[in-house]
């Protein structure tokens, strides 16, 4: 089971890599090919807390939600009426 859950988490990466890259290439925004990116790092890290326990596991994946949270959608202003 843990190979499996390692080659998913592999796949995930690979996946965010190539996704961020292609939404990069066809948007031309940045911050969108970021969030794609991020997106499926985050579902490798939360799998790689699915595996026996290793140190850098959890700080991983908290540095992967982090960066997903700072570069998420910005708050629209609201007109003034």
């Amino acid at each position: 089971m843990t190979t499996v859950l390692a080659y998913a988490a592999m796949v995930c990466v690979l996946a965010g890599l190539v996704s961020g890259t292609v939404t990069l290439l066809i948007t031309r925004r940045v911050r969108a090919a970021l969030g794609t990116a991020l997106d499926l790092l985050l579902a490798a890290a939360l799998i790689q807390l699915a595996l026996p326990f290793s140190p850098w596991q959890l700080p991983a994946a908290v540095a992967v939600m982090a960066a997903r949270l700072l570069t998420g959608p910005r708050p629209r202003a609201r007109p003034d009426r």
